[in-house]
């Protein structure tokens, strides 16, 4: 792999650029402190934005690694506000595969958005990263992601009983990849 860090990405609805402090507010009032979105995730909801604000600085402190990928989700009519996030959350560099997590603001489930972030972050680690292959899995209860995955180009692999854990407590996961092809 040649790791490349969060660039910019350009879709024809959607900016995806690195996190600021200045998105601090947008992003706890649109996501981080919503249950309904953080139902399937690993995390709580934020109880006050100092929460917020302190994973934002984690996340910009990591910006000067070349191996981080953490987006912001923006719509391209509102740069400056985040509707979400979609990153790298795990890296294996010797099997060369990527594991993708995000999250959505539940006001633009259903409309694509995910998907088309999701399908601009792809095409940037396979075309300019060059990774093997992208991995990501899903409670199997939370069918939205799945369908996320799925019109990313991801293909189902197999689901595996009580192998995540999340704030439903342990959970049976669907797992999926995209192998590239032009590797």
């Amino acid at each position: 792999m040649k790791h490349k860090g969060t660039q910019q990405l350009q879709t024809q609805r959607l900016c995806l650029r690195r996190f600021t402090h200045d998105d601090a507010q947008a992003m706890f009032n649109n996501w981080a402190s919503d249950p309904v979105v953080t139902h399937y995730l690993t995390w709580l909801p934020h109880e006050d934005i100092t929460v917020t604000q302190k994973v934002l600085s984690d996340w910009i402190e990591q910006y000067a690694y070349n191996n981080f990928y953490q987006w912001a989700i923006t719509l391209n009519t509102h740069q400056e506000e985040p509707i979400g996030t979609i990153s790298v959350v795990n890296h294996n560099d010797i099997t060369q595969e990527l594991e993708i997590g995000y999250c959505l603001s539940q006001a633009y489930w259903g409309v694509g958005i995910m998907s088309e972030a999701l399908i601009a972050v792809r095409e940037f680690l396979c075309e300019e990263v060059h990774v093997t292959a992208l991995v990501s899995h899903h409670d199997v209860a939370n069918t939205g992601s799945g369908k996320v995955l799925i019109n990313g180009g991801f293909q189902y692999e197999s689901t595996k009983e009580q192998s995540d854990y999340n704030n439903q407590g342990c959970v049976d996961s669907h797992y999926y990849r995209y192998k590239n092809m032009l590797k």
